[in-house]
């Protein structure tokens, strides 16, 4: 040791005094002498890599020294680093074992050589093939030790690391690593879908020839394009195996094989309904005259109506329009019952809107038929809106049906907005607020108005009907909230912290209560602080990115992209590597994507070369990939959309009080909403999915156990 530090001590006093000599040492001289510092560095290094990774507690403190002995290796990148990985892998009882945070590094840190065979190997046999990870009651039982890692957080963590496997395997363009991928993604084993994936990200620069009649083969050599399963998909259409006919069914359509549309005919009626449900959407996907018919078939049929249900999306037709009707009545599954109403909406022609009407008589299954009729295509639906308006028990539900129709197609009769007016002056409380919610929904300037009204359920209808984001929305709520003395409509209110640059007025200290509060505008309250960038919330911000709640890190993450604190790309970069959830995990890029003054920051550019690497989620990847190229992420669609809710009890019954809700939005904010009197509320929304959670509870303060 003494020998090793003196040479160190040697080869500094040669770099930094030069001059300590007679005579200049030649370029051969100092070459030599980098060299040897050079690989005096790397043994070093992984020498401190290798105590690092040694441990085989779970402990977060052994966690963590794993992490920073694979960031080590990372970092050297020789040979020994690859080596030291790979083991660490392979080891049956190493923490990578273990951890999946420890697997999904030394993971992402053997991905640059995946063209290695053992490194290949070990990416495919440990990772991608891995056992589903077992949880913390099944450790206990077989005497396993314990980890600090949810149960939940573990098994996405996997998956991802499956799929950042499988990427690296197909990105490395290598004979051995396509052949593991390919072998995976033929089997059966728990990395086929994530192989699979891989390949249609990266398909194979040659492609070996289909092998053999199988579901899988067939379904693979079709999603990568190979022509040469053309003929084999043909004949597998006429196999005695189900499982096949399946399989070759589904892929004819794709080929847009009109060959297969024999077998198909023949399979329409067959004794398994996976076939029968196979052969009525190569139908549908051929345009065959049989398409209506065998929708229709399929929808009767208990076995096949929830994918006769979803191909009616597909095809315009009488006969389908009166099986989604019957099956709406004899049907007792719920979802199944809600999804054939939106299809009818879909179905033009006054049949289907006559059906829906007939469903309003129903209270449990009014919400979703006026929601239909609302969203239809026909113009028909303004007359049954209309008529509605004369009736006192459906007048509240004409007006939010008004609302709706008019945002999505950008016009209202003038009978209708008689109907409404008149309803917004009404001397019900119950009434005021639907026809101002609905105005206010149609972009009538009536805020100002609705939240000065006496009654507290039209001052949260004409703050629920506004686009929190909005500017002139988002100024007017908060003003109110110095005012406002109801509970819920103050929380109606605080939805004006979405809009950026809007929530001056609320103090810091409100902005942490609400936090720790954890109630449905805890994510807006995480949002404002982290934009509002002050040093003293930083341990605020930092917590709620480093919660337990997803929610929170997504908002956290959504507020530091428009932070003016130096320090945020780092942060959200470090946050990126541990994620699990993948929204989090697109948020956080979309974050890093618009932080373009810190391009030069070096962890917010590996951060982002990740993503665009190895990241199995496309949309992250392709965000990424543009943040490298100095574009901003794409753009969500533009348009008017809503959300239309309900809830009711098993009678179709509003609940006795109040519900509060959050609907999280195709744009990642979380928009509390508080449903109204009759068990309905009406929220403006980005165009895209979105995801109601009724009355939560979110963790603000209970960090994950890796979090620092």
């Amino acid at each position: 040791m003494k020998r090793q530090l003196a040479t160190l001590a040697g080869l500094a006093a040669l770099v930094v005094s030069p001059t300590a000599s007679a005579s200049p040492p030649d370029k051969a001289t100092v070459a030599s002498s980098w060299a040897s510092s050079r690989s005096l560095q790397d043994h070093f290094g992984i020498e401190v890599a290798r105590r690092l990774v040694r441990g085989e507690d779970l402990e977060a403190s052994a966690v963590d020294d794993a992490l920073r002995g694979i960031d080590r290796a990372v970092s050297l990148g020789n040979d020994d680093a690859v080596f030291l990985l790979v083991k660490l892998l392979n080891d049956a009882h190493g923490i990578a074992r273990g951890d999946s945070r420890v697997l999904l590094a030394a993971t992402r840190g053997l991905a640059p050589f995946a063209s290695q065979r053992t490194v290949a190997r070990t990416l495919a046999e440990t990772v991608l093939n891995a056992p589903s990870a077992p949880t913390q009651a099944r450790r206990a039982d077989e005497d396993e030790r314990p980890s600090t890692e949810p149960d939940v957080d573990r098994q996405a963590r996997l998956e991802l690391a499956r799929g950042t496997a499988a990427l690296a395997l197909a990105g490395a363009r290598d004979a051995h690593a396509t052949d593991l991928l390919l072998l995976t993604a033929r089997g059966g084993g728990p990395g086929q879908s994530a192989a699979r994936a891989a390949l249609l990200t990266t398909p194979p620069l040659l492609m070996p020839p289909p092998a053999g009649l199988t579901p899988t083969a067939i379904a693979l050599s079709v999603a990568l394009g190979d022509l040469r399963a053309v003929e084999s998909n043909l004949e597998a259409t006429r196999s005695l195996e189900p499982s096949l006919r399946v399989a070759a069914l589904r892929r004819a359509g794709a080929f847009q094989d009109a060959r297969a549309l024999p077998a198909a005919r023949l399979a329409i009626h067959d004794a398994n309904a996976s076939v029968r449900t196979a052969a009525g959407q190569l139908l549908v996907d051929l345009g065959a005259p049989e398409a209506p018919a065998a929708v229709r078939m399929l929808i009767e049929d208990d076995a096949t109506a929830a994918s006769g249900v979803e191909l009616s999306l597909r095809v315009a037709a009488d006969e389908v329009v009166g099986a989604l009707a019957a099956r709406v009545r004899v049907s007792s599954d719920a979802s199944l019952r809600a999804a054939a109403i939106a299809a009818l909406g879909r179905q033009p022609g006054p049949r289907s809107l006559g059906a829906l009407h007939e469903l309003m008589a129903d209270p449990l299954l009014v919400g979703d038929a006026a929601e239909a009729i609302a969203r239809s295509n026909d113009a028909g639906a303004w007359p049954l809106i209309a008529a509605a308006f004369a009736a006192p028990g459906t007048r509240r539900l004409a007006a939010r049906m008004a609302a709706l129709r008019g945002r999505l197609a950008g016009r209202v009769p003038a009978n209708v907005t008689g109907s409404l007016e008149g309803l917004a002056r009404a001397t019900d409380g119950a009434d005021r607020a639907a026809g101002v919610a609905a105005l206010g929904f149609l972009g009538d300037d009536v805020l100002a108005r609705g939240l000065a009204d006496a009654d507290a359920r039209v001052r949260r209808a004409a703050a629920m009907a506004c686009e929190p984001t909005a500017a002139r929305c988002a100024k007017a709520m908060l003003r109110r909230l110095a005012t406002e003395t109801d509970p819920l409509t103050r929380l109606v209110l605080r939805r004006g912290l979405a809009c950026e640059g809007e929530a001056g007025s609320l103090t810091t200290l409100a902005l942490r209560e609400r936090l720790r509060e954890g109630d449905v505008d805890a994510p807006l309250a995480v949002l404002a602080l982290a934009r509002r960038g002050e040093e003293a919330e930083r341990g605020a911000v930092l917590e709620a990115l480093a919660s337990s709640d997803p929610i929170l890190r997504a908002h956290a993450a959504l507020g530091l992209a428009q932070s003016r604190e130096l320090w945020a790309s780092e942060r959200l970069a470090h946050a990126y590597d541990l994620e699990a959830d993948t929204g989090v995990r697109r948020t956080i890029v979309v974050a890093l994507a618009a932080r373009i003054a810190d391009e030069s920051v070096p962890s917010r550019a590996r951060a982002l070369d990740l993503a665009a690497r190895l990241d199995p989620d496309p949309t992250i990847r392709a965000i990424a990939e543009r943040a490298e190229r100095g574009l901003p992420a794409p753009e969500l669609p533009e348009g008017p959309s809503a959300a239309w809710l309900r809830t009711m009890d098993a009678k179709g019954e509003p609940p006795a009080s109040p519900v509060t809700a959050s609907v999280l939005r195709s744009d990642g904010l979380a928009i509390p909403v508080v449903f109204d009197d009759d068990g309905y509320a009406l929220s403006p929304a980005s165009i895209g999915p979105m995801r109601l959670l009724l009355a939560p509870r979110l963790r603000a303060y209970e960090p994950l156990p890796h979090a620092e």
